[in-house]
């Protein structure tokens, strides 16, 4: 079983320079939305779901669908190999 953990905060490791760089890649590599608000103390719900989903509403009036969460979730993944092979 392969598990991913996401971790935005930093609370589990210390990463978030990196984490946050794929994260917020993720988004306009997979659905096209740029200038993802960084500052995650906006947000309602800090959580990448929830991120997603306030990001989504903000930017396209509308919460993503199954699909846009699976491509953001895929290319945050190759994104975070990516970095781990530098």
């Amino acid at each position: 079983m392969k598990l991913v953990v996401f971790d935005l905060d930093g609370t589990l490791a210390n990463t978030n320079d990196v984490d946050e760089g794929c994260f917020v890649q993720a988004f306009t590599d997979a659905v096209d939305l740029r200038d993802l608000n960084e500052n995650w103390l906006d947000y309602q719900h800090i959580t990448d779901l929830g991120i997603t989903a306030e990001a989504f509403i903000q930017r396209f009036g509308r919460e993503p669908t199954a699909r846009e969460i699976s491509k953001i979730v895929e290319r945050f993944t190759e994104l975070l190999h990516q970095a781990q092979r530098k």
